[in-house]
């Protein structure tokens, strides 16, 4: 790498010595979590986001609108869109995030669709089966932490998606309107903890149940 230092512009240099930190910190933190470092762990990835910032000088722009109404006596309506767009087109691999990581399509779980650009709609309508019910867990002694509380709602929804991959691939997911659609089982605890039992089914046909533990949007 010094050897080709005088090769290369200043922010050459800058954003190749970040790619080879970059894949170097992740060798080394395959090998921390295996032991369970997770102190070191924390200062790598805080390294990753300053070499991002500074070095490799790669900034995104990410925009999120949220509608949500109430429409009628139990039921309720909404929606979500989230587009993110990163000023450089051609990005290395491992900055080249766009769904599979933080955000997904519902119903597309198990792919994993790169590109510098994404724009992302949620929608759903919602029923409330169950409203907010209190109870007590009669296994917990203190009465302050014994009363907990649930509801249910059941609901239909549908999502639309596009990533942008200027580079070329082999996926066929990228550049392509990306549809899903399906109903769930929300029930909401204490704390507004979440199980979501969901059955989806996307462009291709496939379709799935799914668990998660967290608002779709």
């Amino acid at each position: 790498m010094e050897i080709s230092k005088s090769h290369l512009s200043n922010k050459q240099y800058r954003r190749v010595s970040y790619v080879l930190k970059e894949n170097q910190r992740t060798i080394e933190s395959a090998k921390l979590i295996k032991i369970n470092k997770l102190q070191e762990l924390g200062r790598l990835m805080y390294k990753s986001h300053d070499g991002l910032k500074n070095d490799y000088e790669n900034i995104s722009l990410t925009t999120k609108l949220e509608y949500h109404y109430n429409i009628y006596p139990r039921w309720f309506i909404g929606s979500s869109l989230k587009t993110k767009k990163y000023l450089k087109n051609n990005l290395p691999y491992i900055l080249n995030q766009s769904f599979g990581y933080d955000d997904y399509l519902r119903g597309y779980e198990y792919y994993v669709i790169d590109g510098s650009a994404f724009a992302l709609n949620k929608s759903a309508l919602k029923w409330t089966l169950l409203p907010k019910t209190d109870f007590q867990l009669p296994f917990i002694p203190m009465e302050s932490i014994s009363k907990t509380h649930f509801s249910i709602y059941l609901s239909i929804f549908a999502d639309v998606g596009y990533v942008r991959n200027f580079d070329e691939t082999n996926n066929p997911l990228n550049n392509r309107l990306l549809i899903s659609q399906g109903f769930s089982m929300d029930v909401v605890s204490y704390y507004d903890k979440l199980i979501r039992l969901e059955f989806s089914r996307n462009h291709m046909g496939e379709t799935g149940f799914y668990l998660h533990f967290s608002n779709p949007f």
